[in-house]
């Protein structure tokens, strides 16, 4: 794999192989963000809770809104640096949801089996490990039993002009749903790509290509955001044609060779990854984020963070978490390769603080 530009939203798919998973839908319900699975959980169990319990260290630019909409009581509680909580310090939740979040695709299930003696009422955020949502939901034996409610998203994994679902225990008419149909998503997605693709590849090397690509994709992810909708055609046939033992391998492999080589102070998770299901990034906590970040770049590769998010929400939480500001997802996917990786760890044990 020649050393490309890594990062932002995906142009390609790789490891393709037909798969018959999709034919089984069990009780899932497909839509097209991870918000549009969110509101609709809400929606459901809002007049059967009297609050949530939700983690400090969450995307609350999505959740938030969609609480205070649905004026559900919401609490928080306190997420580690190794992103684990005490599930001793929450109370018996008869009568409360407990949203728990599957950071990195590390929680384990023990954690959620112990919450549900508590008698919670448990969602299950799994937009951090889609794979293993599948696994749990679609294609194996369902491990995740304790769960009520779960939801994944595909956008942030695969080329899709988009992609959601949602796990309920109770069986759910989609009809009720009432899901729209995004228009025009296929056609910017496939206009999108082709212009990130020739840019990447260097065909058109100008910025105007750059800057038309990342307009229609900023175009999608508004179209999107802006209706509870249903997933596209093209994006069902995608995933149907998706090898995903092959991405969990190649995850899984670039996972465990960065945890091999970066130093180990700036590691989240400091056990070696043994799932059949992969991670999403090689997360890690510096205290020079800015620096760091900037110095990947100038080698283009541009890795997120987890989470942006507004001044407003933030003062929301109460146990305040540094997590915010030093966490950076090294990319371990397709898009990038293991010369790429060795100059990634080199630059991380050299600069980080």
């Amino acid at each position: 794999m020649k050393n490309l530009i890594v990062g932002g939203d995906f142009y390609e798919n790789y490891y393709l192989k037909k798969n018959n998973y999709f034919k089984n839908k069990h009780n899932l319900i497909w839509a097209n963000t991870a918000r549009t699975c969110f509101e609709f959980i809400i929606k459901i169990i809002k007049n059967d809770i009297d609050k949530i319990l939700i983690p400090n260290y969450l995307c609350l630019d999505i959740f938030i809104p969609i609480l205070k909409k649905h004026k559900i009581k919401f609490f928080f509680y306190k997420i580690k640096k190794n992103l684990t909580f005490s599930e001793k310090l929450l109370k018996n939740g008869s009568k409360n949801c407990i949203l728990i979040v599957d950071y990195f695709g590390f929680t384990n299930n023990k954690i959620i089996k112990s919450l549900k003696k508590k008698n919670y009422l448990i969602i299950f955020d799994m937009v951090q490990s889609p794979i293993r949502f599948l696994n749990n939901f679609l294609i194996s034996k369902n491990l995740l039993n304790n769960v009520d409610y779960a939801f994944t998203s595909f956008r942030k994994t695969f080329s899709i002009p988009n992609g959601s679902c949602f796990y309920s225990k109770e069986k759910i008419s989609s009809e009720k749903l009432k899901l729209k149909n995004v228009k025009n998503i296929d056609l910017l997605w496939k206009q999108a790509i082709k212009k990130k693709k020739d840019y990447i590849l260097r065909k058109e090397k100008n910025n105007r290509t750059e800057k038309i690509y990342l307009k229609l994709f900023k175009e999608i992810a508004y179209l999107n955001a802006k209706v509870n909708g249903k997933i596209t055609q093209k994006s069902q046939k995608i995933l149907s044609k998706i090898n995903f033992k092959k991405h969990s391998e190649d995850r899984i492999n670039k996972y465990n060779f960065l945890k091999s080589k970066i130093r180990k102070k700036f590691q989240i998770f400091k056990n070696n990854c043994k799932f059949k299901t992969p991670p999403f990034f090689f997360p890690i906590l510096v205290k020079n984020r800015k620096f760091l970040l900037n110095k990947l770049r100038k080698y283009n590769l541009f890795f997120p963070t987890h989470w942006k998010i507004k001044k407003e929400f933030y003062k929301l939480i109460k146990h305040q978490t540094n997590i915010y500001n030093q966490e950076i997802s090294l990319v371990i996917d397709h898009r990038i390769s293991y010369n790429q990786l060795d100059l990634v760890y080199k630059i991380i044990n050299k600069y980080a603080l």
